[in-house]
């Protein structure tokens, strides 16, 4: 009875692991393991309004060379900038519409430089009163402005199972996320258009730095550590930056108390209340994010490392058989590794030794022999494996056997040691005799 009861005990806590397992596959965390897309593309547009705000200019060309790093956007014309003059509104609604966007797509739109809001409806008024006007960004050229009911419409014609990411560092940004607007059907904004979200510079009611804090720190958590190779945004080291990730950590560093500039202007398409002049002003919002779907846990970098290691004994014998390992692995979560080449220094080509893919997370292991012809004997293993993107990536591993404490001492071909043990005896005599020599000199000028 006792051991019908404790099976059952058993049988219970079997189940009750298994459904905790479920649970955590039907419930990730942000980033575990992440949601990625075949195919990344972006659109950055960054303004250079004259010298005095050029800033801009640069945020959008320093994103995209951090962006270039990471191997999910280096794919030929994945990337495309709108700069200074380049940037009008007609440039970004021609872009915007000709990004080919597909199904298995992650689309990044990223503006940085001014912005502003209409109040050309009766029934509209001004900022603080939210969700009451129409944002827009202010382009090059005329006309300048790229309105958010635009940005509805365009990111809207996207398929709806696209992955779009609007990220915007310009006055009154967040208005592009749920707006209340007058106008004709259809009304809205972003939250509008199925799978997408907004990292907004501030809310729809305030201005932004100037000075780019919200952009800087953005790049600050995708640039990755020289001797690490993790970025700071990577939390969690598992070569990927996801929305919580990435906006979490530019949330950290920006820091309070911000500085506003605008200045004024004589273009009439420019409403007074965003007339760029030198004044300042100091607030103290944080910068806000918006969402759909809660789906922060997209993947926006992601890196596909391989890894190679040898294993074997630390010395051996001229003539030994000896036996050693090679492990490859796939530290990534989300992409599947597919196998090149695996070249062993020593055996040649070993590729047949191992699977034509490993999994996210997977390793495999092969065990080899080999006959040491001599000592020291330096072997190196090289692999070369394909990511998800077309990317080959490499990675090698070195493994030395026959050093002993820096001398090499063929044990099998003991006879040359014969030299070598005449020179210690001889010296050990010589030392003996001299020794008795300089004993008898000493006694004898005693008793002299």
């Amino acid at each position: 009875m006792r051991l019908n009861i404790a099976k059952k005990i058993a049988i219970l806590l079997s189940l009750v692991f298994m459904l905790s397992i479920l649970s955590i596959k039907m419930n990730p965390t942000f980033g575990e393991p992440g949601l990625k897309k075949k195919n990344y593309k972006a659109i950055l547009v960054g303004m250079n309004y004259d010298q005095n705000w050029a800033q801009w200019y640069k945020d959008a060309t320093a994103l995209r060379d951090v962006m270039l790093t990471w191997d999910n956007w280096k794919a030929p014309g994945a990337i495309i900038t709108l700069l200074g003059a380049k940037a009008s509104s007609t440039d970004i609604n021609g872009a915007l519409g000709g990004a080919g966007v597909g199904s298995d797509d992650f689309f990044l739109f990223y503006y940085s430089g001014h912005g502003s809001f209409t109040t050309n409806e009766s029934d509209e008024t001004v900022p603080p009163a939210l969700d009451k006007s129409d944002e827009t960004l202010y382009a090059s050229g005329s006309p300048h402005q790229y309105w958010d009911d635009r940005a509805r419409s365009d990111f809207g014609g996207y398929p709806a199972d696209a992955y779009k990411l609007a990220v915007l560092d310009s006055c009154y940004s967040g208005g592009f996320w749920n707006g209340a607007d007058t106008g004709p059907a259809p009304q809205g904004d972003l939250e509008k258009v199925p799978q997408t979200v907004l990292l907004a510079s501030v809310p729809e009611n305030k201005k932004s730095p100037a000075s780019s804090d919200f952009t800087n720190a953005l790049i600050e958590g995708a640039t990755k550590n020289s001797g690490t190779g993790f970025a700071p945004a990577d939390a969690d080291m598992d070569y990927t930056i996801t929305v919580q990730e990435w906006f979490g950590w530019a949330q950290s560093r920006v820091p309070p108390g911000l500085i506003f500039g605008h200045r004024k202007g004589s273009d009439p398409n420019v409403p007074l209340e965003e007339d760029l002049n030198q004044t300042t002003q100091t607030e103290n919002d944080p910068q806000e994010f918006y969402y759909s779907s809660s789906n922060l846990d997209w993947i926006v970098f992601l890196d596909n490392p391989i890894k190679v290691y040898k294993y074997g004994p630390t010395y051996a014998r001229p003539g030994d058989t000896i036996t050693y390992t090679i492990t490859v692995s796939n530290p990534s979560k989300v992409n599947t590794m597919r196998k090149v080449s695996v070249v062993d220094s020593l055996l040649g080509d070993v590729s047949g030794s191992f699977s034509a893919s490993l999994a996210p997370l997977a390793s495999e292991t092969s065990t080899f022999t080999y006959t040491v012809p001599l000592v020291p004997l330096t072997n190196i293993v090289t692999v070369t494996y394909k990511d998800d993107f077309n990317l080959n990536h490499d990675a090698s591993a070195t493994w030395t056997i026959g050093t002993v404490g820096g001398i090499v001492v063929p044990v099998d071909k003991f006879g040359l040691l014969a030299s070598y043990i005449g020179l210690a005896s001889t010296i050990l005599v010589g030392a003996v005799a001299t020794a008795v020599y300089v004993k008898r000199v000493r006694r004898r000028k005693e008793k002299q």
